[in-house]
């Protein structure tokens, strides 16, 4: 009898990547779980430790240096995994020293200036926000980009995952034996900055240099990166002005959009496996124009279905988080879950599609239209539509850059020969 879905039938072998996905967004999902929980342990047991303002600014710390973080991974987390996935044994050594060579030229002036933020904002006590400042920097050194590229959560979830909960635990211990939240978050920070140079010297040690390889300079591997750079930035400051620009020309309405955008931030926290999984999906279908058609078209249904599935969800949960003290309405639940839905389905595509057809330089020019209609509009619409405008605003700026990221994919895919490479 002939088997209807032989090894070589597009869609036998769709159908296996795609529980290939499901499989590696349930192994990354144990890291974000385990770190998820340990963040939630963390906030109660610094304010007991040395109050709420404390705790404060070492939050403001973290918030104000998170572009740095980007900065040290310097695009990395954005095309590496595709970069990673189709590489040669050889090229996969060389490409992960050219990004430890990176992070650590980078990493001293990116601390000194978060030190710097630290004086800054709090001159009379800098140091919780320089410790803050400093846990965001040392979180651009994690190798979590090259583990997803060759799909390897469980090995992410051992190396770098495990030792820093330990150490952080031990820094909660201290905590409730006196210590206070600043000592506390050094030993966060020092969790980061062990558990990533164990997770980063086991890659090295496990891909050797090749004896044959040639090098490249520093500086032009550096420029090769800036895409996935500046898509890093830009999305990360679209993400965090929306909130400034509500409290400025609205201050009435800051209370609601506040809690809305941090419902909207920590439900796509939870989805960070999903898009890290499909980051090391994706380049297993780059061979088959169908295929990754397909795949594309899959991602989208994926976005969809998360806005109907959120849209009941998100009434009750700001009613909760809220204690009830913020009005929950229809329209509202509607807007936050297609911001939700829409950043999702933007992500996925700058970090898992572009790279992989080599058009990543579109990210930055739809971050940067998306800012410039987006935003405005944000003002506007706090001033007029209250929390639901100011939404509207936020959405429609998400909107153009997902039209444009997928049009070009879409357009890319159809008019490709056989497979494609990286920006």
């Amino acid at each position: 009898m002939t088997d209807p879905h032989p090894a070589g039938n597009p869609l036998s072998r769709l159908t296996s990547a795609l529980r290939g996905a499901g499989s590696l967004a349930l192994g990354f999902s144990f890291s974000t779980l385990l770190l998820a929980l340990l963040s939630l342990i963390m906030i109660p047991v610094m304010i007991s430790a040395s109050g709420a303002d404390v705790w404060g600014q070492i939050a403001l710390g973290q918030s104000v240096a998170a572009f740095l973080s980007v900065v040290v991974g310097w695009g990395w987390n954005v095309d590496g995994p595709a970069r990673v996935a189709h590489a040669s044994t050889a090229e996969r050594a060389m490409e992960f020293r050219y990004s430890v060579k990176a992070r650590l030229l980078l990493l001293v002036p990116t601390i000194a200036l978060a030190l710097l933020l630290g004086v800054a904002l709090n001159p009379g006590d800098p140091l919780p926000v320089m410790i803050g400042g400093t846990i965001s920097v040392v979180g651009g050194l994690s190798p979590l980009w090259f583990f997803a590229g060759i799909r390897r959560p469980y090995a992410n979830l051992l190396l770098e995952t495990v030792p820093r909960v330990v150490l952080s635990v031990i820094g909660i211990v201290m905590m409730l034996m006196g210590a206070s939240a600043v000592i506390g978050a050094g030993m966060q920070a020092v969790s980061m900055i062990v558990s990533a140079a164990i997770a980063n010297w086991w890659v090295l040690r496990s891909n050797p240099r090749p004896a044959s390889a040639e090098t490249e300079r520093l500086s032009r591997v550096l420029w090769s990166r800036r895409h996935g750079l500046s898509a890093g930035i830009l999305s990360m400051a679209y993400a965090g002005a929306p909130i400034v620009i509500v409290y400025l020309v609205a201050p009435g309405v800051q209370p609601a959009f506040a809690l809305y955008d941090r419902v909207a931030r920590q439900i796509g926290t939870g989805l960070s496996p999903i898009i890290t999984a499909i980051q090391a999906w994706v380049p297993t279908v780059r061979k088959s124009r169908q295929q990754l058609s397909f795949a594309l078209v899959c991602i989208v249904a994926s976005a969809v279905l998360g806005l109907l599935v959120l849209w009941p969800m998100i009434g009750p949960l700001v009613h909760t988080l809220g204690s009830g003290t913020i009005p929950v309405d229809t329209l509202t639940a509607l807007l936050v879950a297609a911001s939700i839905a829409l950043a999702y389905l933007d992500a996925v595509v700058v970090k898992a599609v572009l790279p992989v057809v080599g058009r990543l330089s579109v990210a930055t020019v739809s971050l940067a239209l998306g800012m410039v209609v987006g935003l405005p509009l944000v003002a506007v619409g706090a001033c007029f539509g209250g929390t639901a405008g100011a939404l509207g605003g936020v959405n429609l700026g998400l909107l153009l850059r997902v039209v444009l990221v997928l049009s070009v994919s879409f357009r890319t895919i159809r008019s490709a020969n056989k497979s494609f490479g990286t920006s």
